[in-house]
Order: structure tokens, then sequence, then C-alpha cells
């Protein structure tokens, strides 16, 4: 199943739930090829279907992992970067400009410059 899927720079993401195990890949939208794929260890949440992601600088992407309460930074060749705890639990993430990263809770929106 498809959880998610985004465009960036002649790239296409896709987040992937598959049985219990939830990956990512990224294919080029010129030849659909994969480009890269990598597991992330994401519980996969009946109340929270989706796990949001979005697009960094430099091709970098930003997973966000709700009912972890963790951020996931998967850099351009599709290598975990890091993996931080972020709470409250992140629900959304948008890349504003070039440096403001912008991160719904259920609270409220946390900016933060990168």
């Amino acid at each position: 199943m498809i959880m998610n899927i985004h465009y960036n720079n002649q790239r296409i993401a896709l987040l992937i739930k598959n049985q219990n195990r939830v990956h990512m890949e990224l294919r080029s939208t010129i030849t659909f090829d994969r480009l890269w794929s990598v597991q992330i260890d994401v519980k996969y949440n009946i109340l929270h279907l989706i796990t949001h992601f979005c697009s960094l600088n430099c091709d970098d992407w930003l997973v966000l992992d709700h009912s972890n309460s963790r951020l996931v930074h998967i850099g351009k060749n599709g290598t975990i970067r890091s993996i931080t705890e972020y709470k409250p639990s992140p629900m959304n993430a948008l890349l504003f400009g070039s440096n403001i990263l912008i991160i719904k809770t259920e609270e409220n929106w946390n900016f933060h410059q990168i």
C-alpha cells in the first residue's frame, strides 16, 4: 500500500507499507527506475494511516513517525542520517523557502530554522 507520495526535482518519493514493514523509495520521474530504497522502523497505526514526509535541501528527506514521536532524516543517497525524538508527536511538515522547516503537531505549528 502506498502511504504517501511526494515529487521533488524530477524524482518521486514513495512511502510504502508491505505487511508490517514500511520503506521509502525514490524513483526517477523520467524512467521510473528505482534510485534507492530504505526500510524505516515505523509502527503502523490504524489511527494514523498516513505517515507524512517532506523534501529538504540538497535532495534529503524527512519522514515523520507520529506513532513513535520521531523525525527520520534520510540522505539523498537513501541512508538514514539521523533519528530524532520530537514531542509532541509530529503530524505533518513542510520546508518553507530554503531554510524554514514547519512541523505541525496536534497542539501547534513549530517553526525551525535549518
